[in-house]
């Protein structure tokens, strides 16, 4: 891999990771464009490794001060996607290089754009303020199931993680918080299951474009937080629902002809 396609992919990852329209997806997309078999698993740990930082960085005045209660309930929301991951794996893993497929998936990420842009306008116009701030652990398993959808390429975790907070009741901006809260065991599972993975260790397969990518990852990663965050006061995530059912008609398409 030359530098300039780890630099492509670090910043496609940083992007699309936290943005609701699915890193899995659109990282399938840039390996076929860029000629790619596969990514290199040293490059995937190091990226996981500054998007999860880029996560500390960014809720580091949240993650300090929360409680052991909370974490607990992060831990047990994660528990369905862990299971999904770790199970069904070798399943899902030829999907990502199955672009018919990947591109029918997109539109299960615009419709949870859809319906999360539906719920954000209702409270616009209404006077309710009794959401919750916290969710109880029977939402956040809810949630959480719905975040283990997110292991098929094409579907988005923060939009499946949001949607369905919305959803359940939960407040915006504690909604956003929870979604990536809730991103970091998902983060550091990949980061350990991979890096177990290298058959000669990290250093053996490691060059320095890997910094690179991840610098670029790390980045884009905490502009793509700041612009989700952006939607969310604006109380519209229209536009990512747009963007993936147009790109999932433009996928179709051009797999089928």
């Amino acid at each position: 891999m030359q530098w300039w396609q780890a630099v492509t992919i670090g910043l496609v990852q940083g992007l699309t990771e936290f943005l609701p329209v699915s890193s899995s997806g659109h990282l399938a997309i840039s390996y076929r464009l860029l000629g790619l078999a596969q990514e290199p698993v040293s490059l995937s740990v190091a990226l996981h490794l500054f998007t999860i930082l880029a996560v500390f960085v960014y809720f580091w005045s949240i993650i300090r001060r929360l409680k052991l209660k909370y974490w607990v309930i992060i831990l047990i929301a994660s528990v369905p996607a862990a299971f999904v991951g770790v199970f069904f794996r070798m399943q899902i893993q030829p999907i990502f290089s199955n672009l018919l497929i990947v591109g029918a998936l997109f539109s299960i990420t615009a419709l949870a754009n859809i319906v999360a842009t539906h719920f954000l306008q209702m409270r616009k116009m209404t006077e309710k303020t009794n959401y919750w701030s916290k969710p109880t652990i029977k939402q956040a398993v809810i949630i959480g199931l719905a975040q283990s959808l997110a292991v098929l390429p094409g579907v988005s975790r923060s939009a499946m993680t949001i949607t369905t907070g919305l959803v359940s009741g939960g407040d915006r901006r504690a909604v956003f918080n929870f979604s990536f809260l809730l991103s970091i065991p998902v983060i550091i599972g990949a980061f350990v299951v991979e890096l177990f993975s290298l058959e000669n260790g990290l250093l053996a397969e490691f060059t320095p474009s890997w910094i690179f990518a991840g610098i670029v990852a790390f980045a884009s990663g905490l502009l793509s937080l700041k612009i989700l965050a952006w939607s969310l006061k604006k109380a519209s995530l229209a536009w990512f629902g747009m963007y993936t059912l147009l790109l999932s008609g433009v996928v179709i398409w051009s797999e089928l002809f």
